[in-house]
């Protein structure tokens, strides 16, 4: 597997939020907590889904919508307590610097399908 600095933050955070999220309260731990947790890992699996396919454009840009909906579901967690300002703040810069090693790691990338693509659209109209 690719050993680049997104896959092993991307697996620390998973590693600090899963038993984060097993201590939230009974009554949130089969919503909230297993939302989190799925988004978690569904972001970390299309990551390296994105490594082992010809063209990784569509896997990326679903792990941006599960990166996007994990990052509202904690802002919710925040507002119901079940995570501390602390723990909350802690989340954010960990995504934050996950999601900037995505874009600096994999958007050239994109960019780059994105324009063949386009200009093989062009040249076969």
């Amino acid at each position: 597997m690719n050993q680049s600095p997104i896959f092993s933050k991307t697996y620390d955070f998973v590693a600090w939020l899963i038993p984060l999220t097993c201590k939230f309260p009974r009554q949130h731990r089969f919503v909230m907590a297993a939302a989190l947790q799925h988004e978690a890992l569904r972001f970390q699996e299309l990551l390296i889904e994105a490594t082992h396919v010809a063209s990784p454009k569509v896997s990326l840009r679903q792990a941006d919508a599960e990166l996007d909906k994990l990052r509202t579901h904690l802002r919710l967690c925040l507002d119901f307590k079940l995570v501390s300002p602390g723990q909350y703040e802690h989340a954010a810069r960990m995504i934050h610097e996950g999601h900037k090693e995505h874009q600096e790691n994999f958007a050239p990338f994109v960019f780059f399908v994105d324009h063949a693509v386009g200009a093989h659209a062009e040249r076969a109209s």
